[in-house]
């Protein structure tokens, strides 16, 4: 069941590089194909949220609509999977060349699709600056100002830590690329102390998360106003709140697939949980946007883990893999070409509406994956690596 690290996460020789480019580094990781087909459901699932929210309910699915109003829960799925398959690949750290591998491959895998998307939607700058006090002060110029800050907060993934950033440009949907970058900058260290965690304390971390989850969501609660939704906006966007998600998902693969322990009571907990949250989501629409997080944690993890051992003809693996590789795509496609679909408002029926917005998002997003993702990894990669290590060779003359 154990996965090779990708080259050069466990020597962290200056040769890791090399040897990560001569494989297409987009196509690891294969014999695990469920993992990818959840992926890509996490981002289809965002793709009808966003869309029934700004295009309309479509009658078609009024059945499933509960289910689709809790799209957020696809943003817990995300980040407790990208803790788990993190901690999947890589096993150790043994110099600081292998941070720099880490760093560099986690660069070349989300900015090159995350600019271009920055570029393709930059007339949506516009939307939503007139009320900033900046604007309002002093006009033009203070609209320009704030474009360029603005400009600034995007190019460094800041926007997650400025919730109020949330209703400009395309901030609504680029915050989860703000809160990956956070969480890859300290997933290193986090995986290598969980792993030296004992049985029984590594237990209390995992087992805590959902408690701790659940702490935060009453506080949340309490501090909320009525037809307020600042607090919500708050848990759902800051970094530090989708913590102990990414958490979960490194402590979860270290017990329940590295370990092996647990796996009985897991199965047990994540049906008897799922078969919780179906009937709580189907039974009472709840409002905010983070309130089922802490009860779908375990669920999530159990489907994680059962999908390691899942089996399908050869075909299958290949159209399944193919859609996970896809899926960061489509999730950031959304937010160009759902805007595009509500500002023309074309005269078209809400079903002919709804497929022109799934099927311009799965289209656009295959063009960026192949003609943007694919394309740019590799020279991000090595270009990445270099200034890491440079960088580094860098700090090294100063501290002598």
């Amino acid at each position: 069941m154990a996965m090779k690290p990708l080259p050069g996460a466990e020597t962290g020789g200056r040769t890791a590089g090399k040897t990560h480019l001569l494989a297409d580094p987009l196509k690891r990781k294969q014999q695990f194909f469920a993992l990818n087909g959840l992926r890509f459901l996490g981002a289809f699932w965002i793709l009808v949220f966003h869309t029934s929210i700004h295009v309309g309910r479509l009658n078609a699915l009024e059945f499933v609509q509960p289910l689709i109003n809790e799209g957020p829960l696809a943003m817990t799925l995300f980040f407790v999977l990208s803790g788990f398959v993190l901690a999947h690949t890589y096993r150790q750290f043994a110099d600081q060349h292998a941070y720099h591998f880490f760093f560099a491959a986690r660069l070349a895998r989300l900015y090159p699709v995350y600019i271009f998307v920055g570029v393709v939607t930059v007339w949506q700058l516009r939307h939503g600056l007139a009320d900033f006090t900046l604007v309002v002060q002093h006009g033009v110029l203070g609209a320009f100002l704030l474009a360029g800050i603005l400009l600034v907060i995007f190019l460094f993934v800041l926007q997650a830590w400025i919730p109020p950033l949330f209703v400009v440009w395309n901030f609504g949907g680029t915050w989860a690329i703000s809160v990956d970058a956070f969480l890859y900058l300290v997933f290193p260290k986090l995986r290598m102390h969980l792993a030296s965690l004992g049985t029984k304390l590594l237990r209390l971390v995992v087992y805590g998360m959902p408690l701790l989850m659940l702490a935060m969501l009453f506080g949340l609660l309490a501090s909320q106003q009525s037809n307020d939704d600042s607090s919500a906006r708050l848990f759902y966007v800051l970094p530090i709140f989708r913590l102990p998600e990414f958490v979960f998902g490194i402590g979860g693969f270290i017990l329940f697939v590295e370990r092996g322990r647990d796996l009985r009571l897991l199965t047990i907990a994540g049906s008897l949980l799922s078969v919780l949250l179906g009937a709580c989501i189907w039974t009472k629409s709840l409002p905010g946007l983070t309130n089922w997080g802490w009860l779908a944690v375990i669920p999530f993890m159990c489907a994680f883990v059962l999908s390691l051992k899942l089996e399908a003809p050869e075909f299958v693996k290949r159209l399944v893999n193919y859609a996970g590789r896809v899926s960061y795509c489509v999730y950031m496609a959304q937010f160009a070409t759902i805007p595009v679909v509500e500002h023309f408002k074309m005269d078209m029926s809400m079903q002919a509406t709804w497929a022109l917005t799934i099927s311009s998002t799965l289209v656009f997003a295959v063009f960026m994956y192949h003609f943007v993702e694919v394309l740019a990894y590799r020279k991000t990669f090595s270009l990445s690596l270099l200034l890491f290590r440079k960088l580094a060779s860098l700090k090294g003359k100063l501290e002598r």
